[in-house]
């Protein structure tokens, strides 16, 4: 966290929170395909060109009810709890046994000049767009939100590549958005939901 006097820093409650504890594993160990361990490897210290295998993007989201929308990814990442997991030494996927939801964190930039505004999201921008994401633990997901003006609100998602391609991350982007809309109702699986309907989710709020 950076120690900045331009920002406060926040963490709200989750009241959505899902903790898998204890989860059996119903498979062993599996290896990484090709691309996985190229990209491990070209991730790895000493390499003269590390790569970062990671998507960041966001998406403007005013009115964003963050405690709200922390308990729908928790609900979808319990929904998928089994599908979570990471590289052991041996360069081998496994399943996490206890997934913890991601802290949803804010940034607070509400009173400032729209110069201030502009500079504060272009520092978020840059550190999160080159922020790598751990490949051997969990959370490989990071959720921010930044206040500003009048009810406005910027949600920023960073991810790992080596765990989701561009479109599966999306998908459950939207299986998140679906969810944050309507609470308890039964949602397709990120599998099933299209790219033309993740377009809807991110926009239709």
């Amino acid at each position: 966290m950076e120690n900045n006097a331009d920002f406060q820093m926040n963490t709200p409650s989750s009241s959505g929170s899902a903790v898998a504890s204890n989860v059996a594993r119903d498979r062993a160990d599996f290896p990484l395909t090709d691309m996985q361990r190229l990209l491990v490897v070209s991730a790895s210290d000493g390499m003269e060109y590390a790569l970062l295998p990671h998507l960041y993007f966001e998406v403007e989201r005013p009115g964003l009810d963050i405690d709200r929308f922390a308990s729908a990814i928790a609900r979808v990442l319990e929904r998928h709890r089994r599908n979570i997991v990471v590289v052991t030494q041996d360069l081998r996927l496994r399943q996490v046994d206890e997934v913890t939801p991601p802290p949803v964190s804010v940034w607070d930039l509400r009173g400032h000049s729209e110069l201030g505004t502009m500079l504060g999201l272009m520092r978020i921008r840059h550190r999160m767009s080159n922020q790598s994401l751990p490949m051997d633990r969990w959370p490989w997901l990071d959720f921010q939100v930044t206040r500003y003006g009048v009810d406005q609100a910027r949600l920023h998602v960073n991810f790992s590549n080596l765990f989701f391609d561009q479109v599966s991350g999306l998908r459950l982007i939207a299986e998140i958005e679906r969810d944050y809309a309507s609470p308890g109702a039964e949602h397709a699986g990120a599998d099933e939901i299209s790219i033309e309907a993740i377009s809807t989710a991110l926009t239709q709020r």
